[in-house]
C-alpha cells in the first residue's frame, strides 16, 4: 500500500450554522455548508458528464481547471484545479537540495490543471514495487467559488484542507521546505482571493501527533545518511562525497535501500525532519523543539488537536504482520518488544533499566504465551509511546503560554463496519492468528482522518452512523476554520454540549466527539502521562550527561594529548640545550679532530 497524497481532497465551509442534534446532522447537512465532503470519492468526479472545464485568468496565465459536484444527498457545485507546480522539480542536481521557487509566466501562458500529476517515489508494500516520481512538486485547490463571485474572503487550510500539495518524503524530504516554499508562491494570489489579509494563518489544526512527539525530530539525522550511503556503496568520508554519489543513484535504488532499513515497515523512523538552524538563511526549524517551547509562541493562533483512545492498533498490527520472526509469541516478544522502544531513544545502551521498566509496566507474563495479548499490549505500549506521552502537553503548553484558546477531542465513536485506517492490515492479521476483538473493534490511529477525508485505498463504506459522525466532525472542523472556536456560541440552543478550551494551569480536559458529544473533565491516560513523563525527564537528563561525559572525555583526551606534546617539545629542547652545553659552539669534537678522509702523507707522518 502506498499513500498518494495529492488526492486527500477536502473542502468545508460554512454558512452560519446552529449544530444540530446528531440524528439531524444528515437532513440540514446541505443547509449549513458551501460544500462539504468535496471530491469525496476521488475518482467518482472522472466522468465527462460530472465536470465542466473552466479557465480563469491570473497572473501567471490562464489556468483549466473544472466544475464539479459535491457527493452528499443535495449534490453542490465547487471548482477543482489539480497539478499546480509550486516549485521546480528536483531532479539531477536539484534532488537533494532545497526547492526553488518558480519564476516567471506558465509555459505558453497556459496550465492545464484538470487532473492530478505524480505523487513522489515511496515504496509499495502491496505490489513490492517502487512507485512515483521525483517531478512532484504540485498542489491542489479546491474553492466554492471563483474570484469575482463570492461577497467574502474563504478561509484556506493548507496542507490537507481546500490545498492539499504534495511534498517529498524520506529519504528525500528537504526538511519540510516545500511547505515553505509553497506558502511563499501562494501567498501573492491569495491575499486578494482567500485568506484574511491581517494574518496568513488565522488557526492550526494538530492531527496525528505534535512537535514534542518522540519520533516528530531526529536527533542524529547523520546517521541515517550515513546508513544509506553504505548501503548504495558511497562513500562517507565527506558530505560533498556522500552526497555526488548518491546523484547518480536511481530513485528506485534509493528507495528499496531506504525500505531495507526498515524492520516494519515504518520502524525504525530513520527519516525526519531536522533542526537546520544554522545550516541555511531560512531554516523551517531553528532551534530543538524543547528549546522552542520553553518560551511562547511567537504568533498564537487558536489551535485544535486530538487523537482516538487506540492509536497504537496501526502499528502494533503491522508489527505483528512484517515480524522477521514467524515463530510463536515468545519470539515476536523477544525481537520487538524491547527494540520498538529503545529504537526511538538517542542512548539506548544507558537505559537498559528504563526499557525494563517501560516492558514490565505494559506487558504481562502472558503476552509471551498469546499472540492476542501481545497485540493488545503492544498497541497501548505505541498508543502512549507515540501519542499519549505528547500531545497532551503540548495543548498544556500552548493553553499555558499563548493567549489564543486550546481545543482538545477525542474521537470514541466506532461501529463494526466503521471506515478504520487499519483495514488494509486486518486480513493479514487474521492470517497471523489475531481474533481478538479489541484489536478490530478498537478506534486506530488516523480513524478520524477516515470519516473526514477520502483517502486513496479502500477502508470500507461509511453506513448512516458514519455519516452522521463525519457530518458533525465536518461541521466543528469548518467551524474553527471560520471562526476559530469549533462551536458557535449559540450552539446549546440545540442540547448539544458546550466545547471549552483548556484552562491553563488545570488538567486537560478534552471534548468527546461520539454520537454523546460532551466534555470529559478526566485526564486522557492521566497514569501513562505521569509514567512517560517522568520517563521522558529522565532519558533527557541521562543524554545530557551522556553528552555532557562524551564531551569532557573528548577534552579530556585532547589536553592529554597536548600535555604529551608540550613534554615531548620540552624534553627536545632540553635535550639540545643540553647538547649545546656538552659541546660549545667553536670547541673541537673528537669527530671535528679526526680527519674523515687522511692524506697519504699525513698517513706517514704518523
Amino acid at each position: 500500500m502506498y499513500i498518494d497524497y495529492s488526492k486527500i481532497n477536502v473542502l468545508t465551509l460554512p454558512d452560519g450554522y446552529l449544530l444540530p442534534r446528531a440524528n439531524d446532522i444528515m437532513d440540514r447537512v446541505s443547509d449549513t455548508t458551501y460544500a462539504r465532503l468535496l471530491d469525496r470519492l476521488c475518482g467518482s468526479s472522472e466522468r465527462v458528464s460530472d465536470f465542466q472545464r473552466i479557465d480563469l485568468p491570473t497572473n501567471l496565465g490562464i489556468i483549466s481547471g473544472r466544475q464539479e459536484f459535491t457527493q452528499s444527498p443535495n449534490s453542490r457545485p465547487f471548482y477543482a484545479f489539480r497539478g499546480i507546480p509550486y516549485a521546480e522539480a528536483p531532479l539531477g542536481l536539484l534532488r537533494w537540495d532545497t526547492p526553488r521557487e518558480l519564476e516567471g509566466m506558465w509555459p505558453g501562458g497556459q496550465l492545464d490543471a484538470t487532473h492530478h500529476r505524480s505523487f513522489c517515489p515511496q515504496y509499495d508494500h502491496e505490489t513490492h514495487q517502487v512507485v512515483g516520481s521525483e517531478d512532484c512538486l504540485y498542489l491542489n485547490v479546491y474553492t466554492p467559488s471563483l474570484p469575482g463571485n463570492s461577497l467574502e474572503r474563504i478561509p484556506v487550510l493548507f496542507g490537507i484542507l481546500c490545498t492539499t500539495l504534495s511534498h517529498r518524503i524520506a529519504p528525500y524530504a528537504t526538511g519540510l521546505r516545500e511547505d515553505l516554499v509553497m506558502l511563499d508562491q501562494c501567498s501573492p494570489h491569495l491575499s486578494y482571493t482567500f485568506h484574511q489579509p491581517w494574518s496568513l494563518f488565522s488557526g492550526a489544526i494538530m492531527m496525528s501527533g505534535a512537535g514534542n512527539c518522540l519520533w516528530s525530530v531526529a536527533d542524529y539525522p547523520e546517521y541515517a545518511a550515513y546508513d544509506l550511503a553504505r548501503d548504495l556503496d558511497c562513500t562517507t568520508r565527506s558530505s560533498f562525497a556522500l552526497k555526488e554519489c548518491l546523484h547518480h543513484k536511481t530513485a528506485q535504488e534509493i528507495i528499496l535501500a531506504q525500505t531495507n532499513r526498515h524492520r516494519y515497515v515504518f520502524w525504525p523512523m530513520m527519516y525526519r525532519p531536522v533542526v537546520d538552524g544554522g545550516l541555511r538563511d531560512l531554516p523551517f526549524l531553528p532551534e530543538p523543539v524543547d528549546v522552542l517551547m520553553s518560551r511562547p509562541p511567537a504568533t498564537p493562533v487558536p489551535l485544535l488537536l486530538g487523537g482516538v483512545p487506540e492509536e497504537g492498533i496501526l502499528y502494533a498490527l503491522t508489527v505483528v504482520i512484517f515480524s522477521e520472526s514467524r515463530g510463536g509469541p515468545s519470539q515476536l516478544f523477544e525481537e520487538a518488544a524491547r527494540y520498538t522502544v529503545e529504537s526511538l531513544w538517542p542512548n539506548a545502551s544507558t537505559t537498559s533499566s528504563v526499557t525494563d521498566s517501560i516492558i514490565s509496566f505494559y506487558y504481562t507474563q502472558h503476552a509471551r504465551d498469546d499472540i492476542n495479548t501481545l497485540a493488545e499490549e503492544m498497541s497501548e505500549m505505541f498508543t502512549d509511546l507515540l501519542f499519549t506521552s505528547c500531545i497532551w502537553d503540548a495543548a498544556d503548553y500552548f493553553a499555558s503560554t499563548s493567549r489564543m484558546p486550546v481545543y482538545t477531542y477525542l474521537m470514541t465513536h466506532r461501529d463494526a463496519n466503521s471506515p478504520t485506517y487499519a483495514a488494509p492490515l486486518h486480513q493479514l492479521a487474521d492470517g497471523r492468528g489475531i481474533k481478538s476483538r479489541a484489536i478490530y473493534s478498537g478506534i486506530s490511529h488516523g480513524d478520524d482522518l477516515a470519516l473526514l477525508f477520502s483517502l486513496p485505498f479502500n477502508l470500507g463504506q461509511p453506513g448512516p452512523r458514519d455519516l452522521q459522525i463525519s457530518a458533525l466532525l465536518t461541521f466543528m472542523w469548518a467551524t474553527f476554520m471560520y471562526t476559530g472556536s469549533p462551536q458557535r456560541t449559540d450552539v446549546s440552543r440545540n442540547g448539544i454540549s458546550a466545547w471549552l478550551p483548556v484552562v491553563p494551569g488545570e488538567p486537560v480536559s478534552y471534548y468527546r466527539i461520539s454520537f454523546n458529544p460532551g466534555m470529559s473533565s478526566t485526564p486522557f491516560r492521566s497514569k501513562e502521562r505521569n509514567l512517560w513523563r517522568q520517563t521522558l525527564t529522565y532519558l533527557d537528563n541521562v543524554s545530557e550527561t551522556s553528552n555532557a561525559y562524551f564531551a569532557s572525555t573528548w577534552v579530556l583526551l585532547v589536553l592529554v594529548l597536548l600535555l604529551v606534546m608540550a613534554v615531548l617539545v620540552v624534553g627536545a629542547c632540553v635535550w639540545k640545550m643540553r647538547r649545546k652545553d656538552k659541546y660549545p659552539q667553536g670547541s673541537l669534537t673528537l669527530r671535528s679532530r679526526i680527519s674523515r678522509n687522511p692524506s697519504p702523507a699525513s698517513s706517514r707522518n704518523e
